[in-house]
C-alpha cells in the first residue's frame, strides 16, 4: 500500500506574543516533526518548510544562473532571511524581528497551508489579499493578485 504525505492544508488564526512568539497550530506541527525552517515567501508572507521540502527548494535555488542578477536575487532573498527555529515546551516558534518586519506581522496572524509547506500571513494581508485571489482562481481574472504594500 502506498504511503499518503500529509499535507498542509486549511486557514487557521494565532497570535504573536510581546517576544515575538506564536503557537503553531498542532496539525503543522505534527508534520513539520520538530525540523523545519522559516523564511521570506513571495506576497510578503513567510515560508514554513518541513526538512524535506526545504532540501528540494534548495536543490532547486542551486540550479539558478548565478551569473544573472534575478538568480542570484531570488537566491539571496531566500537564504538570508532563513531561520532554523526551535519549538519551546508550548509549541511555540520564535520569529525573528527581520522576518516579522518583512511579513507585517504585529499580533494577529493566520497560518495558510500551500499544501507541502505553510505560509504565516498578517490576518489584515490576508484579508486584503483573499478576493483577488479567489478571483483569479475562479475564472475572473487572468494575472494573480498583487499585494499593496
Amino acid at each position: 500500500m502506498k504511503e499518503r504525505r500529509q499535507e498542509f492544508l486549511g486557514e487557521l488564526s494565532r497570535k504573536v506574543d510581546g517576544k515575538g512568539r506564536v503557537v503553531l497550530p498542532a496539525e503543522y506541527r505534527d508534520l513539520l516533526d520538530g525540523d523545519f525552517y522559516v523564511t521570506r515567501g513571495r506576497d510578503r508572507c513567510l515560508y514554513v518548510f518541513p526538512w524535506e521540502v526545504w532540501q528540494k527548494r534548495k536543490r532547486a535555488l542551486g540550479e539558478l544562473d548565478e551569473a544573472s542578477a534575478a538568480g542570484r536575487a531570488e537566491v539571496r532573498a531566500f537564504f538570508s532571511g532563513a531561520t532554523r527555529p526551535e519549538l519551546d515546551s508550548a509549541g511555540r516558534v520564535q520569529l525573528s524581528m527581520r522576518l516579522r518586519e518583512y511579513a507585517g506581522l504585529s499580533q494577529d496572524v493566520i497560518f495558510v497551508g500551500a499544501g507541502e509547506y505553510a505560509e504565516i500571513w498578517a490576518a489584515e494581508a490576508w484579508a486584503r489579499y483573499q478576493p483577488s485571489a479567489m478571483a483569479a482562481y475562479s475564472g475572473g481574472q487572468e494575472e494573480s493578485p498583487q499585494i499593496d504594500d
